[in-house]
Order: structure tokens, then sequence, then C-alpha cells
């Protein structure tokens, strides 16, 4: 009894699978492409600077005579510029069906937006975008080492470590000054090797001389904001800059507030004349039949600012933000019609009759 109910569950379910249609919404084969919106990509790039103090920060004016020294630890974050970007992205507002007989040769990317008609296939239009990140080469210098001789390390007093340090770092520059001058009993051979030996002064110069005045490191971080602007969305925040944390989140008043701003004029579309010679009783001719839609896009002018110098002005087209355009199915009758469409904005590039073929 079980194996006869199991049988009928397996043949149900088969039935239903077959049963299920290829399209979801027709009953007939249809292809579906999609128009493009457009998604803005800012990338900016933000500079960290990190300080910290040295051990010996006190001595730096008895042993050194500096006065820039760093005395606490901070970490400071400076936007230093901002560079967009556009990509395509399906617009699921602007889908539509064909019949494959009422347009043959329709040609999609693989994203699934509209390359044309009876033109070859296009590659990918989405581009990846890499972003580096870059910092300055860290001394060699293990964090906490100092490189000081055997006596000054066991002299257990930090005034006398410092009084060491700062020794070591007039030798080092009298070392330098006779490399330079010549008056050194051994001079290195060439100049590859009197380059690399000033090179390796200078490290442990600069080693040494952070024990007094600190250190400075610079980082340069990117951080990338991709949106798609409503239509309705003509100034709106983009971000906020912390110069304690970096970007935070938009909500967060401890950072400043930068804006993006997006003015373009719209597209004038010009309504259908109509003939009123003609009589009520004559009968009206059918409706043309949409085959295809296009994209007319705005050009648009993207600014950033932080609400009072301008960071970025640029020019771009917004393909969202365009009209859209319908082309009859009798366009299309013959097939040798190659109508060329630009994938990343949706725009009818051009359109031609093809060459019959030999």
């Amino acid at each position: 009894m079980k194996q006869l109910f199991l049988i009928l569950l397996l043949t149900a379910g088969l039935t239903a699978v077959q049963a299920q249609s290829p399209y979801a919404h027709s009953d007939e084969p249809v292809l579906v492409y999609s128009l493009p919106a457009t998604e803005l990509i800012f990338d900016l790039e933000i500079e960290k600077i990190t300080e910290k103090p040295g051990v010996f920060y006190q001595y730096s004016q008895r042993y050194l005579a500096a006065n820039r020294v760093v005395t606490e630890e901070t970490v400071n974050y400076q936007l230093k510029s901002v560079r967009m970007t556009t990509r395509p992205v399906v617009d699921k507002a602007l889908r539509f069906s064909v019949s494959p007989e009422l347009v043959p040769g329709l040609v999609l990317t693989p994203e699934g937006l509209l390359a044309g008609v009876n033109v070859p296939s296009p590659r990918k239009v989405i581009k990846e975008h890499h972003i580096e990140r870059r910092m300055e080469i860290p001394t060699a210098r293990p964090e906490g080492m100092i490189a000081l001789n055997q006596e000054y390390m066991m002299a257990g007093s930090t005034a006398k470590m410092a009084e060491g340090a700062a020794y070591q770092i007039y030798a080092i520059r009298e070392s330098r000054l006779n490399l330079l001058s010549g008056e050194m009993e051994h001079l290195p051979a060439d100049g590859e090797s009197l380059k690399i030996m000033l090179q390796g002064l200078d490290r442990q110069e600069r080693e040494l001389t952070e024990l007094f005045t600190g250190q400075v490191r610079k980082e340069i971080i990117h951080h990338r904001i991709s949106l798609v602007p409503d239509s309705s969305q003509h100034e709106a925040l983009l971000f906020r800059l912390s110069t304690k944390r970096g970007v935070v989140a938009n909500d967060d008043l401890g950072g400043e507030p930068y804006y993006l701003a997006i003015d373009h004029d719209p597209i004038p579309v010009t309504a259908p004349v109509v003939d009123k010679t003609k009589g009520s009783k004559k009968s009206k001719a059918p409706a043309p039949v949409v085959a295809l839609y296009t994209v007319l896009p705005v050009n648009a002018t993207i600014e950033v600012s932080d609400g009072v110098n301008t960071l970025l002005r640029e020019q771009a087209s917004i393909s969202h933000f365009g009209v859209l355009l319908s082309h009859d199915a009798s366009l299309f009758k013959s097939k040798t019609i190659q109508l060329e469409v630009d994938p990343a904005t949706g725009r009818m590039v051009r359109i031609q009759e093809m060459a019959p073929a030999k």
C-alpha cells in the first residue's frame, strides 16, 4: 500500500513539472530585455595621518633643539579628492517582452540589456573597479626596539638613554658628512655602494630621531559610494567624514556633511499633431504596434561639495532621467534592418539597411 502511494506521488510531481511553461507570464515564447539605469560611483581618496609620540619626546628640545614634536597619539582623516565614474545597471522598471517573430535578430548583453537588432553580440558592459590602498613604507625597526649600544641600554635611566640616542644621531650625521666629502679612510668602491651606505645612514638617523620627535605615518584609503539617483533627488547628503573616525553613517552628526547635487534640463516632448479635418465617421487607422523601446538620456551636471567649496563638478548622461522612445513593429518587417543601441545608455546609435549577403 505504501509503495502504491509513493508511485502516485511521483507521477503527480512529474505531471506538474511537465505542465510548467518556460515563460511564466505568457503562453507564447517571448524575449525579455531591459533598458539601463545609470549608477553613479564615487571614489573618495582619504588620507589617514597617524601620529605617535617618541619615548624621548620630553628631551627633544634639550638634545636636538626640536620644536615640532608629537606629544600624544592622534589619528586624523582628511579628504584629498573625489572621483566619479558611471556604469549601467538593469532598470527593473524598464523591462519589456517582445515576440521573436515581431523582432527577429534581437541582441542582448550578458546582463540582459538591449544592444540592438541584427548586430554583433557585445561584451559585458558592467566594468569592475579595483581600488588600491597605499601606505608609506614603515621603518625597519620593530615596534618598541631602540637602536642603542649596551652602555646606554643598561643605564636604567630614560635621560641617559636619551643622551645616548642623541650622541648616535650626531655620529651618524658626521659619518654622512665624511662620506660626502671623501674624508673617510675606506670609501665605497663605486657609486651604487655609496648610495646604499647613505640610505642606511638616513634610515638609522630617522629611526633614532623618531624617538624624540615621534612617528608620523600617512596612509591613503579609498572609500566607494555607489547609488542610482532618484529622478526627484536633485540635492542630497552623499556622505559624512569624521576627522577622527573616517567615513561614518549619514545620520552620525559627528561627521562633516558632503552633498550631492544633480542638475539637468528635462527633454521637451512634442505632443502628437491631431488632424481635425478628418471626419468623425471615417474609420480610425489601427494604432501602431510598438516593438522596441530605447532611451534618450539627459545630460546632467553632477556636483559634490561640502556646502561651501565644490570638490567635483562633471557632466554625465543619466539614462533613467531621459525619455522613452518607441519603435513600431513595421520597422522590423525587413530582416535586413540593423539597429544599434548603446547598452550603457539605452540610446539608439544608428539604424541602417544591411548590405545583402553575396
